[in-house]
């Protein structure tokens, strides 16, 4: 007997070597237009840029999905250095709330792509994925010390979910999301290298956004689900930036394991 979460997890294995090629080979750029004039005496960084964002990858429709999807996306672009509300390249947007040289704690946010059902073969006639936006506490712990020019720092985001429509928004639970997240720079080639490794564990009510199969759903080949809490899974990321006069552009790989998702989701649900 077979079951989805099985051909989840390995086909996501395989497909993820193409999914990471295509990220790399179209990449993704900011085109930043400083409102600061810098000179030769004074080239200080500054607080405002503003500019615009491409992003174009194949990402999964949900974790663990086998199949997915080619998403473009495009938006300006701002960044702020405020010494409150922060937004860049490295941390991303958040909301300082305290900081010293040991600890920071700050308000920190992220989003996932929705996803039609109808074009996802195991997910087919269920209610689509909406827009997923995440909130929440952060606590970073940075390394006081480099190691062969590496810095590095421990990340502990707990964000609460909200799935959004145009005509309706719901509570989708928490993600608890431990990672080491680590950057080495590059002066000679004006280059950014980066590495991410993650953990994640869900709650139930997260679980079930993603893998519940309520009665309405059930067929030949989808038996009813009720999803568990527990831990999800893992990713590893190796990510480059690299500028070019004004013009940033970045690419990289990321490797997920969702071997654990089979005691979230999909657990029971007979493919054959």
């Amino acid at each position: 007997m077979k079951y989805v979460t099985e051909r989840l997890y390995f086909a996501a294995m395989f497909l993820r070597t193409k999914i990471l090629l295509i990220a790399i080979i179209f990449s993704a750029l900011i085109v930043d237009a400083s409102t600061h004039k810098k000179t030769k005496k004074t080239p200080s960084i500054p607080l405002l840029e503003a500019g615009a964002f491409g992003f174009v990858a194949h990402v999964p429709d949900y974790p663990a999905s086998s199949e997915g999807r080619l998403r473009f996306l495009a938006l300006p672009a701002i960044i702020y250095r405020g010494k409150i509300l922060r937004s860049d390249r490295q941390k991303g947007t958040r909301l300082k709330l305290f900081q010293n040289e040991n600890i920071q704690l700050d308000l920190s946010a992220s989003a996932s792509f929705p996803s039609a059902s109808e074009e996802n073969k195991i997910r087919k006639n269920m209610p689509p994925l909406d827009w997923l936006i995440e909130l929440g506490p952060r606590i970073v712990l940075p390394l006081k010390e480099s190691w062969l020019g590496w810095y590095g720092e421990f990340r502990l985001p707990l964000r609460g979910a909200i799935s959004l429509h145009l005509k309706r928004h719901s509570y989708r639970g928490f993600r608890l999301a431990p990672n080491f997240f680590a950057w080495k720079k590059l002066s000679t080639y004006q280059l950014k290298i980066f590495l991410k490794i993650s953990f994640n564990f869900i709650d139930r009510k997260y679980a079930a956004f993603f893998y519940q199969v309520d009665t309405p759903y059930i067929t030949e080949k989808r038996n009813f689900y009720s999803a568990k809490p527990g831990y999800l899974g893992n990713q590893f990321a190796v990510l480059a930036q690299k500028k070019m006069n004004q013009v940033n552009f970045f690419g990289g790989i990321e490797f997920q394991s969702y071997k654990n998702a089979r005691k979230v989701g999909f657990k029971n649900i007979n493919i054959d």
